[in-house]
């Protein structure tokens, strides 16, 4: 094995609470304690700078907050990239990607250094291009330019995993001329010491939730779209059997969140469902940890477009937490009964789950904590989901990585 440096480098800022912000916070984490000096990290300067504490080797560079200006961030970006290299002379470049990559593309062409692209999205930005307004008109103008571009970093890439199997699929699909044995499926992962089992009642006194007899949560982006409005109505047609019962929403903003609680006070629960907002992620773990039950549900079309590697269902399993997610997808909670999957929008059969878990006895609820917390530890950890990409770059380039 070479002692030569890995560099990684991504566009998001990993000091953000939202989903890649966090995948990518705890993979740079991960990347950091596995090769330790070894690990050299190229990252846009983050909003709370704390998060780049023991991380070693840190070279940072400017990202604009207008997307008119994404020229800029995407010159800085390959600026900083090219200088790091030039003084490292790294072994590999592990690279996150964004829309419109112009600094990866041209890396690629500038750099003669292996690059693997990590949990690689897809290039048609067919979610974006079917949403309403601006953002889709937007999105369905740069489409072509982008798809082109993918073609060319992906040419480049000796190694592109992605985080479901159906991306995969569509890369291949997508990309016709690009080698498909390059691509390969990584799970989303969670960081299992971060997110730990901690006694009910003792994460419900240090938040005050003592009067709830149960509770069903939800902890992630647009908790609109994915869970949220079925926990509602799961709590209305409950509450009458557990009067203690009680639901909290964490995460996403503005007036979505308002229309939640609307949606609440008019089926007259919404003086215990909790519509908390978005908060800081070292939080979570401890608000996770008060739920009886997690729920992460999806939209259906983009469940069936890119698949799901719910980033929340791991968290949820790792503090030992039943979960109940989308049907069609996760088909894991089911086999390794760790949870039910049901289809969105069935508000008495998601209530009918709940009531379910909710209902079992504390000895089979505490079996089945320690379960899920000992699948998630081997099967769902940032760690695990390390070893397999370093295990792939390993094979694809015939020398250990």
């Amino acid at each position: 094995m070479t002692d030569s440096p890995i560099i990684y480098v991504t566009p998001i800022d990993i000091s953000l609470p939202n989903g890649p912000g966090v995948n990518e916070r705890e993979f740079v984490t991960a990347l950091s304690h596995m090769y330790g000096k070894r690990a050299r990290f190229v990252l846009p300067v983050p909003r709370d700078r704390s998060v780049l504490e023991g991380l070693g080797s840190v070279r940072t560079f400017r990202v604009s907050g207008s997307r008119a200006m994404h020229a800029f961030s995407e010159l800085s970006f390959l600026l900083a990239l090219l200088d790091e290299c030039r003084r490292a002379k790294p072994y590999i470049v592990v690279a996150r990607s964004g829309a419109l990559p112009f600094a990866l593309v041209a890396f690629g062409r500038l750099a003669r250094y292996p690059l693997a692209l990590k949990t690689y999205g897809e290039a048609t930005l067919k979610y974006l291009c079917d949403q309403p307004g601006w953002k889709g008109w937007v999105a369905r103008r740069i489409r072509g330019l982008n798809m082109r571009l993918a073609d060319r970093l992906l040419e480049s890439a000796f190694a592109v995993d992605c985080c479901t199997p159906q991306l995969v699929h569509r890369n291949i699909t997508h990309h016709p001329t690009v080698d498909r044995t390059k691509f390969f499926h990584v799970d989303n992962a969670t960081n299992v010491e971060r997110f730990r089992p901690i006694p009910i009642g003792e994460a419900r006194r240090k938040l005050g939730l003592e009067g709830f007899s149960h509770l069903i949560g939800y902890a992630g982006g647009v908790p609109w779209e994915r869970g949220a409005v079925e926990m509602i109505h799961a709590t209305a047609i409950l509450r009458p059997k557990f009067p203690g019962l009680g639901c909290i929403v964490i995460g996403g903003g503005g007036q979505p969140l308002d229309e939640l609680r609307a949606l609440a006070s008019c089926l007259g629960v919404g003086d215990c469902c909790l519509v908390m907002g978005q908060m800081p992620y070292e939080q979570i773990p401890l608000w996770v940890a008060t739920f009886d039950v997690g729920i992460a549900l999806d939209l259906d079309e983009r469940m069936n477009y890119v698949g799901s590697s719910n980033q929340k269902i791991r968290q949820y399993l790792a503090c030992g937490k039943p979960v109940v997610a989308t049907a069609g997808a996760n088909v894991f909670l089911e086999v390794e009964r760790l949870g039910r999957t049901i289809r969105r929008g069935d508000f008495e059969g998601i209530a009918g789950v709940i009531e379910e878990f909710l209902n079992r006895d504390p000895v089979a609820t505490e079996a089945e904590a320690a379960r899920a917390r000992a699948y998630a530890v081997s099967e769902l950890s940032i760690e695990s989901a390390v070893r397999k990409r370093v295990a792939m770059w390993s094979s694809l380039l015939g020398k250990a990585v």
